[in-house]
Order: C-alpha cells, then structure tokens, then sequence
C-alpha cells in the first residue's frame, strides 16, 4: 500500500491511499484550527475497530449478535484507564 502525506494549511495533515482521503489537525490548544481529529485520536479509533472486527467475526461464525462495543481512554499523563463493554443479545 502506498500513503501519500500532504501538507495543507496551519498544522492540517492528509494522508490518500487506495481510494480513501484521511485528514488530520491538531486541537487549537495546541496551535492547531480543531478543525479534524489528530493523528492519535485515529491510532486510538483504528485499534478499537481492529478489536471490534475481531469481535464481530467471532459474533456472526457463532451466531451471536453483537449490539455495541465501547471502549473508553482516559489520558493525560495520568495512568491510561481502560473501559470496555461488550452487549450481547439473542
């Protein structure tokens, strides 16, 4: 896979790849416009789809539906508390 980075205006980032465009910025608390999430607000996003994947493979090969999936991350600097609440249903 190719990602093609491009610079835009203030602190916004986008990244193409495939047929897909992902743009990034930072807070305005850290001179950014807010005007998209930050790189690491979509690092956290990304592996809780990659866990909720897994888990909704697992919940059609057994017949199980899968109603909501939520995980929670508490930061800054403080430990990174962790929340995950898996609903299941007939």
């Amino acid at each position: 896979m190719e990602i093609k980075v491009n610079f835009l205006e203030n602190l916004r980032l986008e990244a193409t790849f495939d047929d897909f465009t992902v743009t990034t910025d930072q807070p305005i608390r850290y001179k950014g416009d807010g005007s998209a999430p930050n790189p690491f607000d979509y690092f956290l996003a990304s592996s809780a789809l990659c866990a909720a994947y897994f888990v909704k493979v697992y919940c059609l090969s057994n017949d199980v539906q899968c109603h909501t999936l939520i995980g929670e991350h508490e930061t800054p600097s403080k430990e990174l508390d962790e929340q995950i609440e898996l609903l299941l249903g007939n």
